[in-house]
């Protein structure tokens, strides 16, 4: 830390040196003047030029500062929505993997994770809409991703009464399902991350 104080100290000694010796020279050389005299235009040109200076660079850092918070809030509530559809895939393997009866309330927890996997994908839409208003496409996407699994699970015998344990083909078709549904919504965060 020394050797750097001193480093600087040396460097400035050395600039003010070559300073007195450039002033010494013009001023042995002939009559050495400064015009006092400051151009109105001059002078405010400099003033917006120091303005631009200082504040351009935390503007563009608060800009990407939010832009950053925004998407990350998105990826959040994308992991959330996984999340939410996920324990429908474990009720599905665990049911399959115990070999236990499919019960009304298996089938009531299920449609009741899709009400809140809904809720989550409206709420996505809607701040994606405020966000990113030209990204509509997108989420309808996700919705349509959403919809895909949700769909499949609650159109298949898996929510028929006569249905009362879960088979290796549906477990089989519930687990390629959940896993297209789970990479199209990570493919998601990816675009995201491209806004």
């Amino acid at each position: 830390m020394k050797k750097n104080n001193l480093s600087i100290i040396l460097l400035i000694i050395v600039n003010l040196l070559l300073i007195v010796i450039n002033f010494q020279l013009v001023g042995g050389l002939g009559a050495f003047t400064i015009d006092n005299t400051i151009n109105t235009l001059s002078f405010i040109s400099l003033l917006v030029t120091i303005c631009i200076a200082i504040f351009v660079p935390f503007l563009i850092k608060k800009a990407i500062s939010d832009n950053r918070g925004i998407k990350s809030l998105l990826i959040d509530e994308l992991k959330e929505l996984i999340c939410l559809v996920e324990k429908n895939h474990k009720i599905v393997t665990d049911l399959y993997s115990v070999g236990a009866t499919i019960e009304n309330q298996h089938r009531d927890l299920v449609r009741e994770n899709f009400f809140d996997a809904e809720l989550k994908v409206d709420s996505l839409r809607s701040q994606l809409e405020i966000s990113y208003p030209k990204k509509k496409n997108f989420a309808k996407q996700i919705f349509d991703h959403a919809i895909k699994y949700k769909q499949f699970l609650t159109d298949s015998k898996f929510m028929l009464s006569s249905y009362t344990t879960v088979d290796y083909d549906l477990y089989r078709e519930e687990k390629n399902s959940f896993a297209e549904f789970q990479k199209s919504l990570v493919t998601c965060v990816h675009e995201i991350h491209k806004f």
